[in-house]
């Protein structure tokens, strides 16, 4: 069975909904989905999802403290233990700005997982 995660630095309403119908997507093929967040809180987007009612599995990394508070060497190590724990077979990773996006992407190599990369982009970038 096929194993999805994905990575948000923080799962907002906007993140849930689609995530939400990925989800179902992958249920009725038989797949498996996690969410994974790597603050439940952050400073730059200070939105504040209700998570009673999701319907996939969410594990935030830290839950209870403002991803901005968090250093590189608190968030990576935590970050590469959940990776190995849920051995996903596909990452879909959200940009590749942060240092916890390229390590993620460095982990999914290393260990011969698929990886996804989401960007946006903007008029300029052509």
């Amino acid at each position: 069975m096929l194993k999805i995660a994905v990575l948000f630095t923080n799962y907002g309403p906007y993140h849930i909904a689609r995530v939400s119908a990925l989800h179902e997507h992958c249920h009725q093929r038989g797949w498996t989905f996690i969410g994974i967040e790597l603050a439940r809180d952050e400073a730059e987007y200070a939105w504040k999802a209700n998570l009673n009612n999701i319907t996939f599995p969410l594990i935030s990394i830290f839950q209870y403290r403002q991803l901005e508070d968090v250093k590189t060497h608190q968030l990576l190590p935590k970050l590469y233990s959940i990776l190995t724990k849920v051995e996903p077979d596909v990452v879909v990773i959200a940009g590749y700005f942060g240092s916890a996006m390229i390590a993620t992407l460095v982990w999914s190599l290393w260990h011969g997982k698929l990886p996804i990369l989401l960007s946006e982009t903007t008029e300029t970038d052509f």
